[in-house]
């Protein structure tokens, strides 16, 4: 009984238009994650959080990224060998696309930091910016702990073994 169940479960999981309403819902729970963070740079001037908001944007390109293959891959039916080359050719794609938002990234941590090292100043408002960046880690855990139930429930955890 409590596998048919799982099976159930499984099958809704895997259907496509359930994968693109969680993929779609984990993008914009990203973006409205990063618009927060970028709030509390405003408000305290801090390079962590900075730092914070930045790595946050790649996850949220990277999701999008997911999400963009999800769509490319779908749209037309593929044998198993323009399948392989399809796909190759979107991985090559999305990380042309990932390595130039990192090292942007990285370039304005780096710009940001410089200068509150050779400037250094108080930080404004530290204690309502700790109290926001507080939630959105509350925010990921929450929605970690989902995806990770979503895997195990379509199978994709592993725990099965072969």
């Amino acid at each position: 009984m409590a596998r048919e169940k799982r099976e159930i479960r499984m099958l809704e999981i895997n259907q496509p238009k359930v994968r693109l309403t969680v993929d779609s819902l984990a993008f914009l729970l990203a973006l409205t994650l990063i618009a927060i963070k970028f709030y509390v740079y405003r408000l305290t001037f801090s390079s962590a959080a900075l730092s914070d908001a930045l790595v946050s944007v790649v996850n949220a390109a990277l999701i999008g990224f997911t999400l963009g293959r999800f769509l490319l891959s779908s749209v037309a039916p593929e044998t198993e060998d323009t399948g392989r080359k399809k796909s190759g050719k979107i991985d090559y794609i999305l990380a042309s696309l990932g390595g130039p938002i990192i090292i942007g990234g990285a370039v304005w941590i780096l710009k940001v930091a410089f200068n509150q090292i050779f400037n250094p100043r108080q930080l404004p408002d530290l204690k309502a910016g700790l109290i926001i960046l507080a939630s959105t880690f509350g925010i990921y855990l929450i929605f970690g702990w989902l995806m990770i139930s979503m895997g195990s429930i379509s199978g994709a955890s592993g725990n099965d073994g072969p």
